[in-house]
């Protein structure tokens, strides 16, 4: 079939002229041409595809699913289907399945990071708690906190049993344990002459009367030894009692006193005034019996303090400031060797975190300019090349050129407050790590 370009053309002589015969030979050829021009797939030229198959049409087009144009993705049907606006992402919700939600610029900034330390000061992390995240355990944290050995074996304590054996207060061992008992004793009143008498379910207090009847006493008990009334009767007419039974084997005062061993000015004490004016005094609680240069009086507590030479501190059951006068009280008795409060530290061993607050232990400000840094402090130095020992002592200044850089010996800016101490330096000795230590 004659085609040029893929353009069809009838053959020569086929054609009728006006007046002529068609001969059927030509005529014939033409129709066959025809016919098969019509079989034929039609020339992309031509309009058609070039082929009689869809994948070969497809090719013939530049259409090749997978190669020209995407194969059907179930994936990429459900993404088709989004409405999309500005600060939005995708994601799945399903096997492929999407959806989308928002993404802020800010959330784009920490995207974008290289690394978890640029997403840490994308999120406005000081260097300071970058240290921390750094630590890879948490007595390495407590330690960069400035968390002493001993706080940090109370920290890793278990439970309260635990606490207590490190502080040195095993209830039992070091310090009473609790008992309903001890705890009824406590709770009683202090009063002047009461006893702790148990009563069959707790401890109580009685008085000294009701103490007696708890003891199953008569009331012979409250009688002096000199003055014991018998009543109910009388003893007449009978021998002389032998001081064996109870009597004194006399009847006479003077044989009576023999035979008892109280003979006057042998056993007993013969009168004398002075006794005599003892024996005058009333009995009142808390009196004392003084000599007042002619006989004997009854002096009260107060009196009797005068009368001692005792000063006003002997009737206070505490010492206060306004009391005391004396020397320092040593550690050794109890008290802290000194007269003031840094003194007082330093002789209990306690450093320069006693007086310290949070304030004190961790910088919160925000200047460029400050140079006072609490203790523990640690910094990042930029200084060219510095050669400093671990542990070497340095000066940190703020670099004169910049308001973000700290330097050693560069530029002529402001030295920062204290004792600062090298941590470490990088392999070039470019960047130094400094804290401070006092």
């Amino acid at each position: 079939m004659p085609r040029t370009g893929g353009v069809y053309s009838p053959p020569a002589g086929t054609k009728g002229v006006s007046n002529t015969t068609i001969q059927s030979v030509p005529y014939n050829a033409f129709v066959d041409d025809l016919t098969a021009d019509a079989n034929d797939a039609r020339p992309v030229t031509a309009g058609g595809t070039g082929s009689t198959t869809a994948s070969g049409a497809r090719t013939n087009l530049g259409l090749a699913i997978g190669t020209n144009v995407q194969a059907y993705d179930a994936g990429l049907q459900s993404i088709s289907g989004l409405t999309t606006s500005a600060d939005k992402m995708i994601y799945t919700t399903a096997s492929d399945v999407y959806a989308t939600t928002a993404l802020t610029s800010f959330a784009r900034t920490i995207l974008d990071d290289a690394d978890a330390s640029t997403a840490l000061s994308t999120l406005g992390v000081s260097t300071f708690v970058k240290t921390i995240l750094d630590d890879a355990t948490a007595g390495a944290v407590l330690t960069t906190l400035g968390i002493s050995a001993f706080a940090q074996t109370l920290l890793d304590d278990a439970d309260a049993a635990t606490a207590r054996a490190t502080l040195g207060l095993v209830i039992g061992t070091n310090v009473q344990a609790y008992d309903a008992e001890l705890a009824a004793i406590a709770a009683l009143a202090v009063t002047d002459g009461n006893f702790i008498v148990g009563n069959g379910t707790t401890w109580v207090v009685e008085s000294g009367a009701t103490a007696r009847t708890s003891l199953g006493l008569g009331s012979i008990a409250t009688q002096a030894s000199s003055a014991v009334a018998i009543t109910g009767g009388s003893v007449t007419g009978i021998t002389d009692l032998a001081v064996a039974d109870g009597g004194t084997g006399a009847s006479t005062a003077s044989a009576a006193r023999t035979n008892l061993g109280v003979a006057i000015g042998s056993d007993v004490q013969a009168y004398d005034a002075g006794l005599a004016a003892i024996a005058a005094l009333a009995v009142t609680d808390g009196n004392f019996i003084v000599g007042n240069g002619t006989t004997w009086v009854a002096e009260s507590g107060a009196t009797v303090r005068t009368s001692l030479g005792l000063g006003s501190i002997a009737v206070q059951n505490t010492i206060n400031n306004s009391d005391w006068s004396g020397t320092d009280l040593a550690v050794a008795n109890g008290g802290t060797g000194a007269s003031d409060a840094a003194t007082a530290r330093t002789n209990l061993g306690l450093g320069g975190l006693a007086v310290m607050d949070v304030s004190d232990l961790f910088y919160t400000g925000s200047s460029a300019a400050n140079t006072s840094f609490p203790v523990g402090q640690p910094l990042l130095v930029h200084d060219g090349t510095i050669t400093a020992d671990r542990n070497e002592s340095l000066a940190v200044k703020l670099f004169s050129s910049n308001s973000f850089q700290f330097v050693s010996t560069q530029g002529t800016g402001s030295a920062l407050s204290g004792t600062w101490r090298s941590r470490g330096a990088s392999s070039d000795h470019a960047l130094l790590v400094v804290q401070r230590t006092a």
